[in-house]
Parts: C-alpha cells; structure tokens; sequence
C-alpha cells in the first residue's frame, strides 16, 4: 500500500506545477512604443535659439550696420583720391556704395551664424572707429599718398574689428567695460591732442599726426587692461569722461580769450584742468571700504521729525512723527 501512496504522491507532485501554469493569467504582449515624433526636449536644450531669422545673436544688427557706415565712409576717401576729377561725385557714390557693400555685407554673414551681444557689437564698433584712425596714423610714416593711408586705415579697421570679435567669441563683456573702453579712448585722445598744443615744435608734423591718431587705440588697449579687474559701478565711466572734458573745454574757451591766443599756456591749463576733474570726480565716485554701493544698497526707513503746517487756516506750525525713506 506505501508504494502505491508514494507513487502517487510523486504524480500529484508532478502534475500541480503545470496546472498552476495553466491557470495563471499570460502577459499581454509587448507593445512597441509608437516612434516620437519631431525634435526632442534635449535636442531643443542643445540647440542655441536664434535672435531672429537673419541673426543669431541681438548685437548682430548693430554689428553690420556700424560696418555699413565704416565701409561707406572709408570707401568715399578711396574713391575720392581714385577720382582724376573732384567734381565728378558719381565715382565717389559708387565706390562709397562698393565700401558699404564689401564691409557691411561680410560682416552681415558673420553675424547671421555668429552670436555677438549688443555689448560686443558695440566693442566692435569701437575697435573699428580705433583701428582706422590708428592705420591713418602708421600710414603717414611710410606713404605719402592719402590713397595708400586710405586703404591701410581700412585693413587696421577691420583688424580693430576682428580683435574684440574673436576676443569675445566664448565670452561677453558687461556695459561698464564697454564705457571704460570708451572713456580711455576718448581721454587719450584729448591728452595727447593738449599735450602736443604744449609741447608745440617738440615733434615733426608726422610725428604729431602719428601720436594724435594712435593715442585712441592705445587708449582702448589700456583700457582693456583695466578692465580685467573689478568691474566700475553703472554710468560711473560716463561721468570719469563728461565733467573732466566740459571742465577742460570751459579752460581752453577762457584762457584763450584771456590770454589773447598763447596756445601754450592755455593748452596746459586745459591739461591740468581735466586732469585734476578726473582725479577728483574719481573719488567722488567711488564707494567707502565696506559700505554698499547705491546701486546695491537695500531700502531703508528710519523714524523722523516732520514740521507741518496746523490750524484753522494753517497759520500755525505743528511738529509730528514721519519716516524718512531711501529707495
């Protein structure tokens, strides 16, 4: 009898597996996900948007057409000097028109696939306005022709151009590094001009032009060197460049009325006039160790005194609380 239980056994033990099998309920089959359909989110995050359909960044615009204008003015001077016949301003249109179109036409293809910001474009354009006055400057040392220092300014303008735009082609410069550029171009300019009005016969007539046209691209250089360090507060630039140049003028125009002409003098009492305002403006400017800037200072309210007017027809004074703010 135990071997016929055993045996049995062993078949109900061999057989409830595959019932349970049976009765378990199947997995419905694996569906393939239907495909996707247009540009994924991470292909949307990797792709840089564009400024608009014919720029890829916000400068661009304000990239072309300050070289527009570069090329239309260097390309009336070449024309002008290409024209046997001064009267004749067809030849002058025509190569003004060929000037716009070379530069601004270049630099319009440059920008629809290159991002430039509006403070890079505006680097750009300085570094263009510097370049050409420095490559009249270089010009005038070895060539006597004005058509030859015409076409040497336009190739340095375009080098003051390329600079600032493969300098920045990873990176961006803030507004205030821009106005510092600015205000150091136009600084040097205005003291090497009165320095040269001092110093009158101290250099060749070259030489003078050469100092004069240069000074604004060394300028921007050591600009640019200021610039890597702390970074001026918002329109601080614009007043180191403003009060020293009207004080400087206010000097020149009353001298040389006072002085009945001596250049000399005037001119070194113009230099010391903006050197001085710019010195003192730049401490007035600048914020005390520790204390916040205004631009970065927080409102603050503080309890106060207020002195009103009071009584039947307000003939009287009353003094009461207030609250001095400052936003």
């Amino acid at each position: 009898m135990r071997p016929v239980l055993v045996v049995l056994s062993v078949t109900l033990l061999g057989w409830w597996p595959s019932v349970a099998r049976a009765q378990a309920p199947e997995a419905p089959p694996a569906v393939d996900a239907a495909p996707i359909r247009g540009p994924r989110l991470a292909d949307r995050a990797a792709t840089p948007a564009r400024f608009s359909r014919f720029s890829a960044g916000p400068g661009g615009p304000l990239q072309a057409f300050s070289q527009l204008v570069n090329g239309l003015l260097l390309g009336a001077l070449v024309g002008g000097e290409l024209t046997p016949s001064r009267a004749d301003g067809g030849q002058v249109l025509l190569a003004s028109l060929a000037g716009g179109l070379l530069l601004g036409g270049a630099h319009t293809v440059v920008q629809a696939f290159h991002p430039v910001s509006l403070t890079t474009a505006g680097t750009i354009a300085l570094g263009s306005a510097v370049g050409a006055l420095a490559g009249f400057g270089v010009a005038t040392l070895g060539f006597s022709s004005f058509l030859v220092s015409a076409l040497v300014g336009a190739a340095f303008s375009q080098v003051g151009a390329l600079v600032p735009l493969l300098a920045l082609s990873n990176a961006d410069i803030s507004g205030a590094d821009l106005e510092l550029l600015g205000m150091t171009s136009v600084l040097a300019f205005v003291l090497t001009g009165l320095s040269l009005i001092v110093f009158d016969g101290g250099l060749s007539r070259v030489a003078s032009q050469v100092a004069l046209l240069v000074a604004p691209a060394v300028g921007m250089a050591l600009g640019s060197l200021w610039a890597l360090g702390p970074d001026l507060a918002k329109g601080r630039a614009f007043k180191l460049t403003a009060f020293p140049l009207v004080v400087g003028l206010a000097t020149f125009i009353v001298g040389a009325a006072a002085t009945q002409g001596n250049l000399r003098l005037v001119g070194a009492a113009a230099f010391l006039a903006v050197a001085t305002t710019f010195g003192i403006t730049y401490f007035a400017t600048s914020d005390a160790p520790g204390r916040p800037s205004s631009d970065e200072a927080p409102p603050t309210v503080t309890p106060s005194v207020t002195l009103t007017q009071a009584g039947w027809r307000n003939e009287g004074l009353a003094v009461g609380p207030a609250l001095a703010g400052r936003f």
